[in-house]
Parts: C-alpha cells; structure tokens; sequence
C-alpha cells in the first residue's frame, strides 16, 4: 500500500469517527431538552393555586344610639311625641336634627336568621298615664325584593315600614321573635334600620337616664 492510499483511510475513518461523535452529542442534547421542557415535542406540567374561604358571621350596629335628648311636656299638652329621623317635636323637646335610627349591617360573609330582643318591653320605663313605645324596621337599601330582609310566616312577624306597640301584654319582642329569616350579607342589600315612637305623657315622673336596651341575634342559614 503506497503513502497516498494510507492517508485516504486514515482520513475517511477520522471523518466517520467525527460524524459518530457529533450524532452521539446531539442525541445528548435531544434528551436534555426533553427533561427541561424546551423542546417542542416534550412534556406538560401544571400548576395550582388553592384557598379556603371561611364562614364569618358577623353582625354590628353601626349607628348603636338613639339619643332623645331631655325635655319636659309643654304645659297644657297631654303628651310630645317623639320620633326618629322626624324633626324637631313642638311639645317640650328641643333636638335640632332629627335622631338617627338604629342601623344594624351584616358585615360577615353568611346570610343569617335575625331575632331581636329588648330589655324593657313594655312602656313602664316612660311611666306616667298611657305612655306610648312603639317601634318599626325598614331596609333603607330600597330592596323591593325582599333581599335584604326576607321574612318567613310566623305569627310575630312584623312587616316593613309598620310601627308596633311594645307592651307587657303584646311582647313582639323576646328570645324568639324572628325579624328577617333571611337578612342578607350582600354589600349591596346588608342593612336594616330599628325606628323609634315614644309618647311621653305630661305626669310622667322627671328621672334622669331612661333607657332601654336592643339585642341582635343571628345563625347562620
């Protein structure tokens, strides 16, 4: 074999030992690749996002006064009447704006039963001949619907914008007298307001510091 034949062997298996090696390298990098996801035929994988939102029942009386104020019966009056959000009476008290209702908002994030309560039922906190005590409820969202405060049928069931006696022989209110079977906790249809009609006689007994005192109770439905 002459010089010149020797070297064209010897290049011909260099170039195939070169080919062999640049095959092997790509079918590395093929498969690495396929394990990072950069290539285009390779895996898919996913990810989650997860999270638990819990049950708040939550009930507050933003507005938690309703403040009369003192004054006496006008001489010659039988009796002044007191109301909220009405104006200033012209019998002996001397508010000059009108006293809020209570306002009672759901700020949890459950619909609830509302049951009120209060601690003098009847009108002998006033005192005097014939006093007067009435109260009423009304959804100052204008929900004609019935969203924000649905209501069952019981028989203590007070209907909207209605005012009702509070006396020792009619206690619409107790442990079990039900508002709203349903008083909702949208942000758009989650508040009530508690108004207030008192009829003061003239020969009720000057006492300072009468007061009456109104509780919310709620379960989740």
């Amino acid at each position: 074999m002459n010089v010149q034949k020797t070297l064209v062997i010897v290049l011909l298996i260099t170039m195939s030992l070169s080919l062999l090696g640049t095959y092997s390298s790509l079918q590395r990098i093929s498969g690495l690749k396929s394990l990072t996801g950069a290539w285009e035929n390779g895996t898919t994988t996913r990810g989650s996002v997860n999270l638990t939102i819990s049950q708040l029942v939550n009930i507050n009386f933003t507005q938690d006064r309703v403040n009369f104020g003192a004054g006496f019966v006008t001489p010659g009056l039988a009796a002044c009447q007191l109301e909220t959000n009405t104006a200033n009476p012209s019998c002996g008290w001397t508010y000059t704006t009108p006293r809020s209702a209570l306002t009672l908002e759901n700020q949890g994030n459950a619909n609830v039963k509302l049951n009120l309560s209060n601690l003098n039922y009847s009108q002998s906190f006033i005192g005097g001949t014939n006093p007067g005590y009435a109260w009423s409820w009304n959804d100052p969202e204008n929900d004609a619907l019935q969203n924000t405060c649905a209501r069952a049928a019981p028989v203590n069931v007070i209907n909207e914008d209605t005012f009702v006696n509070i006396s020792a022989t009619n206690e619409v209110l107790n442990s079990s007298s039900q508002i709203c079977s349903m008083f909702n906790a949208s942000d758009s249809n989650d508040v009530i307001n508690i108004s207030f009609r008192l009829l003061i006689p003239s020969d009720a007994v000057a006492e300072t510091g009468k007061f009456d005192t109104w509780t919310a109770t709620v379960v989740a439905v």
